[in-house]
């Protein structure tokens, strides 16, 4: 900071600061996925696989980076 009590825009650290304002930006859509399987005597809900996405347009499409497997 200089003494103005602003950043130098010529600093390193304002030149990344781009990381948070995009993770600010973004975190509304992220979600957790969590893939359940439920068990056919106990019919109790288990998890058996988990993952992340991103929610990628108004009407609900979630993009992941992997298909949650595990329910075949």
């Amino acid at each position: 900071m200089n003494a103005g009590g602003q950043q130098n825009p010529d600093s390193l650290r304002y030149k990344y600061n781009f990381i948070a304002d995009v993770v600010e930006k973004i975190a509304p859509a992220v979600v957790h996925i969590e893939l359940y399987r439920k068990m056919i005597f106990s019919k109790r809900e288990v998890a058996v696989a988990s993952g992340l996405g991103l929610l990628c347009q108004r009407t609900g499409l979630i993009v992941t980076n992997a298909t949650p497997r595990g329910c075949q």
